[in-house]
């Protein structure tokens, strides 16, 4: 999926782009996140591209391997890309931004969990996984087979959620932090998935402090529209709840001193959905 996101980053040539597609395909969706050589060639021919010479194949992997921090190629001298779940960087620096990668507290994303879900959700496929139910105290760790499609991601770039379309027509909403292991595209039909759910929009209100705090939520933030001290977000109703969680706890981490804020979350009523975070006066 970087690919698609950043293709600049990768090459000029429309021939070169073409095979890194099918490397990237192939690679995120074998089950142990491991190809040689010879199954990257085989790739290429199945998708009627020209196979180049092994050199360039190597090469291929090798610019791959470079611009992906959870992949690792040539280890112990092997021609062999394989894949790394435990590696983070790319997946915070997409998701929480760069900052946070100087944060002693490094949230558990994996890089590889990351692009594999974008991936799905660019190609519209059926995935598996393995998912941490909420952690209970003296309990020992559950988790659950989740099958479904990426949907989308939760607006703004402060969170490592996403919104999972299940078979009998259910959304979830999962914490990607909690996706253990890998992702595995299951390769089946989704033609017999049970329709989405009527989803209507809303409007989320944010009302700041100062132009500077409006300036910074509205960069953090993709999908906001600033209009002075206020920020307008239109998004559907099952992420109003999340989103305003996401904005208030941003607000407070991020902030110099206290904030406060007035939430007003009457969804099934209306349309509107107001967030007013201000600056705590001086007790």
């Amino acid at each position: 999926m970087i690919i698609h996101l950043h293709p600049s980053t990768f090459c000029a040539e429309d021939s070169v782009r073409a095979r890194l597609e099918i490397l990237e395909r192939g690679l995120r969706r074998t089950s142990n996140g491991e190809i040689k050589l010879g199954d990257y060639g085989r790739w290429l021919e199945t998708a009627a591209i020209p196979v180049p010479s092994r050199q360039t194949l190597r090469q291929d992997m090798e610019r791959y391997a470079r611009y992906c921090d959870d992949l690792i190629y040539g280890e112990q001298h092997k021609k062999t890309l394989v894949m790394d779940v435990h590696a983070r960087r790319d997946a915070i620096r997409y998701f929480l931004g760069e900052p946070w990668l100087a944060s002693p507290l490094q949230p558990r994303l994996s890089s590889a969990v990351c692009r594999s879900l974008l991936l799905a959700m660019h190609l519209r496929e059926e995935v598996e996984f393995s998912y941490a139910a909420l952690p209970q105290p003296g309990l020992a760790p559950t988790f659950k087979l989740h099958r479904g499609v990426p949907l989308r991601t939760l607006p703004g770039s402060d969170s490592g959620y996403m919104a999972i379309w299940l078979e009998y027509g259910a959304v979830i909403h999962i914490n990607l932090a909690r996706v253990q292991g890998s992702v595995a595209f299951t390769d089946c039909d989704i033609g017999h998935y049970q329709p989405l759910p009527v989803d209507p929009s809303v409007v989320l209100n944010v009302n700041c402090a100062d132009l500077e705090a409006a300036a910074r939520g509205a960069d953090q933030f993709g999908g906001a529209v600033r209009n002075g001290l206020e920020l307008r977000f239109t998004l559907p109703e099952s992420l109003a709840l999340m989103t305003a969680d996401l904005l208030e706890s941003w607000w407070r981490r991020t902030s110099g001193s206290p904030r406060q804020a007035e939430r007003l979350l009457d969804l099934p009523g209306g349309q509107q959905v107001r967030l007013s975070i201000q600056q705590e006066e001086d007790s």
